[in-house]
């Protein structure tokens, strides 16, 4: 199964496929509300953690798919499965010029501690689409550059083949 999207959505009204959600929400109001089922889908064995596209300001000023605090948050809950991004497209689609760079956010999104990043191409609405080329010869620019560490990019590896494994994909 698929937890998402985590650290939750039920603390704003606002779509991330239109904008990055912000939620002005201490962490430790989070752990005693918003934190309860990501736990007990952890403890209950839950594979797969997909993170949001939004938000908690308290935590982090990056979205949580590029936040090393969540990541680091979830690790401490006990999961230790894959982590998936929700679709990437909508960053840059939010309008902010920050997310603007496809491969700039998939850097951050792989250093953060994200093992897959999602890409929605044609989906419809006049939705960007991703060269996938290009984000993969950036991916691997940063990597030969020293920016994502190799061994990061064979731990990853790792975890999505033994899932693989895990789930009879070979």
């Amino acid at each position: 199964s698929t937890l998402k999207h985590f650290p939750g959505h039920g603390e704003t009204p606002e779509n991330s496929h239109l904008v990055v959600p912000v939620v002005d929400m201490a962490q430790a109001a989070w752990a005693e509300k918003d934190k309860i089922p990501f736990q007990d889908g952890v403890d209950a064995g839950a594979d797969i953690v997909m993170f949001g596209q939004l938000t908690y300001s308290s935590v982090d000023s990056q979205p949580a798919t590029l936040s090393p605090a969540w990541h680091q948050i979830l690790g401490q809950m006990g999961f230790n499965g894959l982590t998936i991004t929700d679709d990437m497209i909508m960053l840059q689609e939010s309008g902010d010029p920050a997310y603007s760079d496809p491969v700039k956010n998939a850097v951050a999104s792989l250093n953060a501690g994200s093992d897959l990043l999602l890409y929605v191409n044609d989906h419809g609405g006049g939705a960007s689409n991703v060269d996938i080329n290009a984000l993969v010869s950036g991916i691997v620019a940063a990597v030969q550059s020293g920016q994502i560490p190799e061994s990061s990019i064979d731990q990853k590896l790792a975890k999505v083949l033994a899932y693989r494994e895990k789930a009879g994909a070979f």
